[in-house]
Formats: C-alpha cells, sequence, structure tokens
C-alpha cells in the first residue's frame, strides 16, 4: 500500500527501539484529513532502532507499507504495519497542536477525547491502586490502542526512582509514564489543561503467573497547547 502519513508519535521503547506512530492522511496536498492510524514497525516485524529511524513527529512522509495480517494482530494493537519503502516529502506548520486538532476533527473515527481520563478506550481502563497507573486487561480492550486527548487538568512530569518521566495529577490520582522521544520535557515542568496528547496502550505483560495479562497506558506524545 502506498499512502502518505503525517508521523505523530516516536516513543522510547526497551534495548534502544522506538514505536512510530503514524496518521495516514487523504492525499498529499499538505492538509490534514486523515483516514486511520498506523504503527510503523519494521519490513522484519521488529520495532526500529531509535538511533537508526529518521521519523520524527510532525513530518509527512510518502510511505510503503503492508499491513499485518490478520493472524498476526492481538487487540487493542490493530494498526500494526510493515514499512517497505518512505521519502520524507514535507512537515506539519506551526502551531502543529492546533493544526492537528483541527485535522482530527474531519474524522470522527479517529479516537479523540475532551475530558476525563475515564473515558479514553470506550471507558475500560483500570486503574492500579498501587501504582495508580491505568491498564486494560485482554478479556475487555477496544479494538484500537491509541488515542488522541485533550485533558481539562494539568500534569505535573515527574522522575521516578528509576529515572523514567511520569505524568501526574495527585489531586486526581493520575499517574503516567511519559515516553515521547520529543519533546523533551523537564521534571518539575507542567503539561497545561487543554493540551494536545497522545495515548498509547503498551503490548501485553504480566508480573507473575498468577496475575492476568495488562495493556498498560502511557502518555506517548504532547503536542501543545490548541490556540
Amino acid at each position: 500500500m502506498n499512502m502518505t502519513v503525517l508521523i505523530v508519535a516516536a516513543t522510547h521503547m526497551h534495548e534502544g527501539r522506538c514505536c512510530v506512530g503514524a496518521l495516514q492522511l487523504q492525499d498529499a496536498s499538505g492538509s490534514i484529513v486523515p483516514i486511520r492510524q498506523w504503527r510503523l514497525l519494521n519490513a522484519d516485524r521488529s520495532f526500529p532502532l531509535l538511533a537508526e529511524t529518521s521519523f520524527r513527529v510532525g513530518q509527512v512522509w510518502q510511505v510503503q507499507l503492508e499491513p499485518a495480517p490478520e493472524h498476526r494482530i492481538r487487540p487493542p494493537h490493530t494498526e500494526d504495519s510493515y514499512l517497505h519503502a518512505s521519502q520524507r516529502i514535507g512537515h506539519l506548520k506551526e502551531p502543529q497542536a492546533t493544526r492537528l486538532y483541527n485535522g482530527l476533527l474531519r474524522n470522527p473515527k479517529i479516537p479523540m477525547v475532551y475530558g476525563d481520563i475515564t473515558q479514553l478506550f470506550d471507558g475500560a481502563l483500570r486503574q492500579d491502586e498501587n501504582s495508580q497507573s491505568f491498564y486494560l486487561t485482554q478479556s475487555e480492550c477496544p479494538n484500537y490502542s491509541t488515542s488522541f486527548w485533550i485533558p481539562r487538568h494539568p500534569l505535573l512530569v515527574t522522575e521516578n526512582s528509576y529515572g523514567k518521566l511520569r505524568a501526574v495529577n495527585e489531586s486526581l490520582n493520575i499517574n503516567l509514564r511519559y515516553t515521547a522521544v520529543e519533546p523533551k520535557i523537564g521534571c518539575g515542568e507542567t503539561i497545561p489543561a487543554g493540551s494536545l496528547l497522545r495515548v498509547s496502550l503498551a503490548r501485553f505483560w504480566r508480573r507473575n503467573e498468577d496475575e492476568e495479562p495488562r495493556s498498560y497506558l502511557m502518555l506517548s506524545q504532547f503536542y501543545g497547547t490548541i490556540e
């Protein structure tokens, strides 16, 4: 499949790899008319190494990709695709948050939530009482793993004991891992209420054999406030 995509996320993964999220556009005219979301994996089905990928948020590319076959799809991660060729053709103009938001309004099928975190992913999120993290289980997950989000409350960026950045609102018991490669938000900075964000669900894992596998919610991109 040949298409034009806007890179909407590049997030840190383990072992120096990254997860690249793309928004398929209607055409290459430069206007943001989104069709659907994709996750760009290598042709060999591996996640790309951050040091080797050229994709950055806000760039527009012409790509040739192959959707992952049905037998390899495990909801909610239905966006996987394998990249075979790519050529950069442009960049989203500033202010990116406003332009992206206006584009998302043109297609209500692209998930976007304005309001409380519990509205994300069809209201299926659960909360870990110990860590205040949010997660889904395999028995109740929707058919998509990424969503745009405009919270009505600010989030404070903190750092945990492992040196990982978290986005926190203590009064609302919210504690999310911040995984975006850029922008490099520093500890102590605030993500304002009304910002356009992207959240995503990690691959399923379990802490022990007695626990049902969980997919944890991450804050995967901060675009800025909507003007």
